[in-house]
């Protein structure tokens, strides 16, 4: 068991200890109380009388307990209890209460409109890294949307520009340890939260794309997904990328192999003839018999 489990428990212990006598040093007192003239006529001298202390065993079962706890138990009999089903989250070393006083309420509460804007404008994206600013909705959507989806878009783009100004801030710190103090372990956490940071700022381009993607043509759609964001949502190239969907879906019947498509279309057209000279057949005689029957129509048998 770490060290701190045992002194977390052992610190219980104690006042488990301390509860129990306070216990029993208020039910000394109240039986002393309660026989004090008993005492005085039946006991001349109290001296003489134990004391009666009454042992509850709690305090010698908990210490047994936490012996048993504290067992180190044999590698053989570890491994075949196998690992715990779930494990206690890892924290790191506690760091100053005045910064966690800094950060906590904003955690809770969030910041307020004036110090977020007077943030924002104190930290500005590096003229070299325009990627680190939120996308803009092409112009070519703009409208074609429907004024929730793009109030939902705008929500998600400011808080993808405030994830922008956070990053310019750790990368700006980041570039002046490479450059006044390369210390190798703040350049490795500064990085590392670089990162992570990236990481949100992509994932809200992913979920604006899709939030966008399910208004438009599949077509589009499928050409759009491989291009890469850049000042706007889907690339400069968009507008282009619409003409080149619509250019391939007009082709299309003239892509496809010909051979395929004629011999489909003279399948289907031949089974539908089949299918109305059955019915004529099925509703009518003959064409021979009508002929036969028209011909001998207006001949009197008993002429001949």
């Amino acid at each position: 068991m770490p060290k701190s489990r045992e002194e977390k428990l052992w610190k219980k212990l104690k006042k488990l200890e301390e509860k129990i006598k306070e216990s029993q040093s208020r039910r000394r007192r109240i039986r002393s109380l309660s026989s004090s003239e008993r005492e005085s006529v039946d006991d001349p001298d109290p001296n003489e009388r134990p004391e009666v202390i009454e042992d509850t065993g709690m305090f010698s079962l908990m210490i047994t307990l936490y012996l048993v706890g504290t067992q180190q138990l044999q590698d053989d009999v570890l491994i075949a209890l196998g690992n715990p089903s779930c494990s206690d989250k890892s924290y790191s070393e506690s760091i100053h209460p005045e910064i966690i006083w800094r950060v906590e309420n904003v955690l809770t509460s969030g910041l307020e409109k004036d110090r977020k804007n007077e943030l924002l404008k104190k930290y500005l994206i590096p003229n070299n890294f325009a990627l680190l600013e939120a996308p803009k909705l092409d112009m070519e959507l703009e409208g074609l949307l429907s004024d929730p989806i793009k109030e939902k878009d705008k929500r998600i783009e400011e808080r993808q520009q405030q994830l922008g100004v956070a990053l310019s801030a750790v990368l700006s710190c980041l570039d002046n340890f490479v450059k006044v103090d390369p210390n190798p372990a703040k350049i490795e956490v500064l990085t590392d939260v670089a990162r992570l940071l990236s990481d949100l700022h992509y994932n809200d381009t992913c979920t604006r794309r899709k939030l966008v993607a399910v208004n438009l043509d599949k077509n589009i759609v499928k050409t759009t997904e491989s291009a890469k964001r850049d000042s706007f949502l889907f690339g400069e190239r968009f507008n282009e990328d619409v003409k080149t969907a619509n250019a391939i879906k007009k082709a299309a019947p003239n892509i496809l192999k010909k051979s395929n498509f004629t011999r489909k279309m003279g399948q289907t057209r031949q089974s539908n003839y089949t299918q109305f000279k059955n019915k004529e057949n099925f509703n009518a005689p003959p064409q021979v018999n009508r002929a036969k029957q028209g011909r001998g129509a207006g001949i009197n048998p008993g002429t001949v």
